[in-house]
């Protein structure tokens, strides 16, 4: 298996550069090494703490909604019920929606300083991945439809 670093090739420095963070390190992969000292720490520290109660919560209604989505279609396929399998459906596109609407909501923490960008990639895998359960919950939902 392969070893391999990547970087930027470039130094960035300037007022406010820290909110173009994320088409910086976009094209490089999904995950960062980021190293920081401690006064910059102490600067940027307080947005980013606080930036993890908004995103915790944002996750946990997520995570219910992908869970009560998931038990639908589970219902629907065990019954073999329809009317259940298309409420199954319509939980996953709101779910598909509200990924969505984190999605910007974390994208704006990053610029505004609030989430730093290592828990950011955190974030973007844990929304990829309940939307891939809800994916599959829409999956089986529309094999007991016939849709599928």
């Amino acid at each position: 298996m392969a070893a391999i670093f990547n970087s930027p090739s470039k130094y960035i420095q300037g007022p406010d550069e820290l909110a173009k963070l994320g088409s910086y390190v976009e094209p490089l992969g999904a995950k960062a090494l980021v190293i920081v000292t401690p006064s910059g720490k102490k600067r940027v520290g307080a947005k980013i703490e606080g930036g993890f109660a908004e995103a915790k919560a944002e996750l946990l209604q997520l995570s219910e909604m992908v869970l009560r989505a998931s038990g639908r279609s589970l219902e629907a396929l065990e019954k073999n019920d329809k009317v259940i399998a298309e409420d199954a459906v319509r939980l996953c596109r709101e779910v598909k929606q509200y990924q969505k609407e984190i999605r910007k909501n974390h994208i704006t923490r990053l610029n505004e300083h609030i989430c730093n960008p290592t828990a950011g990639f955190v974030m973007m895998e844990l929304l990829i991945n309940m939307k891939r359960v809800s994916d599959h919950s829409k999956n089986i939902a529309q094999l007991v439809q016939g849709t599928f």
